[in-house]
């Protein structure tokens, strides 16, 4: 079901939404990216009971890099890593975000660029070449950015769920980080990383809850001659799909590390009952108590162990 605010599609404000200027610090307005920045700093701090996050040396501030997780707890999913990232954002967003009365206000000055999904489109509001050329203009602002050194955040499930496990994920995030390596290969600049984050709750909807964020290894990704000779149709603002084989190979890659740093459980209860193991084993090694990263850690090696067992029961 779409929110009230998803269900308004107002194309003409979308259309009129500014690309983002790879030339500044920021890609929007400096003011008013820092202060967003400061404000979403503050939220943090009031949020969260335990905050912990790990990995960020793994970042390379030269690069432009996007990072990537799972999409459990909506804006709160993208919020967290803002503050920690290296380099300022380039941010696309479903399109009521940019055309909300208050987000839009921060959408607007950061350079959000909005994309149309296909639940919205199915509800009128615009046709769908319309919406194929407006996310392909925001692709194309993305792919630019992260190309230019900046940073993006991308869910590549697309919308953001309940589950205690992956869903199917989405080719958006492949599609922008193979057009930037594209991209940046053509104008000589380093490669863009692609950063696996683990965005770990407690009680992802509670207040003064737990949260671990782990950044992880990049990913290392190869791109093909066809796609490296595409390189300089990318100079103008006009969407070029990447080779689908390129493309499926990232996504794949997204899915295989992605699905480590989730819980990966057929449901809650499930992972409850890893965490409680975790604990009765520390309990019986005499640790009586875990912090909230031990604990996920915990659980992930008795995911692992179910893992094996259930594959040995299927040999």
């Amino acid at each position: 079901e779409l929110s009230k605010r998803a269900s308004i599609l107002e194309y003409e404000k979308l259309l009129n939404v500014e690309s983002p200027d790879y030339s500044k610090k920021a890609p929007g307005s400096i003011f008013w990216t820092k202060l967003a920045y400061f404000l979403t700093d503050q939220s943090m701090n009031l949020q969260f009971k335990n905050f912990m996050i790990s990995g960020k040396e793994k970042m390379n501030k030269n690069n432009g890099i996007l990072t990537v997780c799972w999409h459990t707890n909506g804006l709160m999913d993208v919020t967290p890593i803002i503050n920690h990232h290296p380099n300022y954002l380039v941010v696309g967003g479903r399109h009521d975000l940019v055309n909300h009365p208050i987000l839009g206000f921060w959408a607007r000055r950061m350079a959000v660029q909005p994309v149309v999904r296909q639940a919205e489109l199915m509800r009128g509001g615009c046709t769908e070449e319309e919406a194929k050329f407006l996310n392909g203009r925001s692709l194309i602002r993305l792919s630019k950015g992260i190309a230019s050194g900046f940073g993006g955040i991308l869910m590549p499930e697309g919308t953001s769920h309940h589950e205690s496990h992956l869903i199917r994920l989405k080719t958006g995030p492949a599609r922008v980080l193979t057009s930037a390596a594209t991209i940046a290969n053509y104008r000589g600049a380093p490669k863009p990383q692609i950063i696996p984050v683990g965005m770990h709750f407690r009680k992802r909807h509670l207040l003064r809850t737990d949260l671990w964020i782990e950044f992880c290894e990049p990913i290392n990704y190869d791109l093909s001659e066809e796609l490296l000779g595409l390189g300089s149709k990318y100079e103008d603002e006009e969407w070029i799909e990447p080779p689908a084989k390129d493309v499926y190979h990232v996504r794949d890659l997204l899915k295989l590390n992605l699905d480590k740093i989730t819980p990966g459980a057929t449901t809650w209860d499930s992972y409850r009952g890893w965490r409680l193991l975790t604990h009765l084993k520390a309990r019986i090694q005499s640790k009586n108590s875990l912090n909230w990263k031990e604990e996920v850690e915990g659980a992930r090696e008795w995911r692992e162990l179910s893992d094996k067992t259930l594959g040995t029961h299927e040999e």
